[in-house]
């Protein structure tokens, strides 16, 4: 009888890793969390039908390779192994070629089981999940709310849906630089402005272009108010950020786009929002998890979200002390009624906001859920 085997290392199969963002913050910080754990965690990025793969291994060196193939030379060459081959959202279901080989490939090399976390259930992505699927061993959804989402797409296909695991995305509190949330502060409210804030990527099913029309119609309301958007715009090259200006009209002085910024200055616009008496945006109309908003809870940055699926669990929406505001409607009256019901409720928000603190602290600490995950894994060697 064979023993079985000790979890020492897994292989994180992703998009590119450089602007820390999404999905492949989730991956760096989940990655972080199981080298804690005593787990070794090595990445291999790369983006849909693209040759081009790089490799960064756990003790920070990295190279480049044109083809999968050429990894998987290296990879002899250097003795890789791994347990555990753990793909996150659709990009590495193509693989270097339009179908899935590839995964199949690397689960040969490596004779490891193959985790697939479902990041996102957008109806573009659906081919590319599905051709993934066969070659998977283990299915993690961030809530059981996708979870549903999922058997119900795949509905076709009940064969996977004993594979399947819920685990969240664990939160890392990020305490950002006194001197940097001041001179924020001083930029995004210059006379005492509260902030609407919105962190992410900006596309229309994030929902930022209806974030941009409810302004409008918020500062009329509302007059001493300020939009900020951090983050960068959709990478299909539609000029969204083009189009937003155009919904808030091009001279618009109270509107700021900050671009894409580091984790700790993400955190110092949330604290610099806070303290002008201001509230993060999610107006999404597709969202699994949204870290970006779990981190503004952390420090007490009030928050509305989408009443979502996804999202309503998470943020405790449906019980008697949700975590934020929630945008029951996702339009545009949907937001101003949110950020109206925000203003006039101080008292209210800042209970939920308290509640919401304590709440994702609690249950999604990097301890917490980096162990479920390797419970998960250890499960499949």
């Amino acid at each position: 009888m064979n023993e079985k085997k000790t979890l020492d290392s897994v292989l994180f199969l992703g998009i590119p890793l450089e602007r820390r963002c999404g999905v492949s913050k989730a991956q760096l910080e989940m990655a972080d969390a199981l080298r804690q754990e005593g787990i070794k965690v090595d990445h291999l990025s790369g983006w849909p039908n693209k040759r081009e793969h790089n490799f960064s291994s756990n003790n920070g060196n990295s190279q480049s390779f044109n083809g999968l193939e050429s990894f998987l030379k290296f990879a002899t060459k250097e003795g890789l192994s791994y347990d555990i081959l753990h793909s996150h959202s659709w990009a590495w279901a193509p693989m270097s070629r339009l179908d899935s080989e590839g995964i199949a490939d690397l689960k040969k090399h490596f004779d490891g089981g193959v985790v697939h976390t479902f990041h996102s259930y957008l109806p573009s992505e659906e081919k590319a999940q599905r051709d993934i699927l066969p070659h998977v061993d283990g299915i993690i959804h961030l809530t059981p709310q996708g979870e549903s989402t999922f058997c119900d797409i795949f509905r076709d296909s009940p064969q996977y849906f004993s594979r399947i695991s819920v685990l969240p995305n664990l939160v890392t509190i990020v305490q950002p630089n006194e001197k940097t949330v001041n001179e924020i502060q001083e930029k995004i409210s210059p006379s005492g402005e509260r902030v609407i804030l919105y962190v992410g990527r900006i596309s229309q099913e994030k929902g930022t272009h209806l974030l941009a029309e409810a302004y409008n119609k918020i500062r009329k309301l509302y007059p001493e108010t300020r939009l900020v958007f951090v983050g960068d715009e959709n990478s299909s090259g539609n000029g969204e950020i083009s189009v937003l200006k155009e919904h808030l009209g091009i001279d618009n002085q109270n509107v700021s786009f900050a671009g894409w910024v580091d984790e700790i200055t993400v955190a110092a616009y949330q604290e610099a929002t806070r303290r002008t008496g201001g509230i993060q945006f999610a107006p999404s109309n597709y969202e699994s998890f949204n870290l970006a908003i779990s981190k503004a809870l952390a420090i007490s940055c009030p928050i509305a979200i989408s009443y979502i699926p996804t999202l309503r669990g998470i943020y405790n929406l449906d019980e008697t002390t949700p975590y934020g505001v929630a945008i029951k409607d996702v339009s545009v009256d949907g937001i101003v009624q949110a950020f109206s019901f925000f203003v006039e409720n101080p008292e209210l928000v800042a209970e939920r906001t308290a509640s919401g603190k304590t709440g994702i602290i609690n249950k999604y600490s990097p301890q917490k859920v980096a162990n479920q995950y390797i419970d998960v894994y250890n499960e499949l060697l």
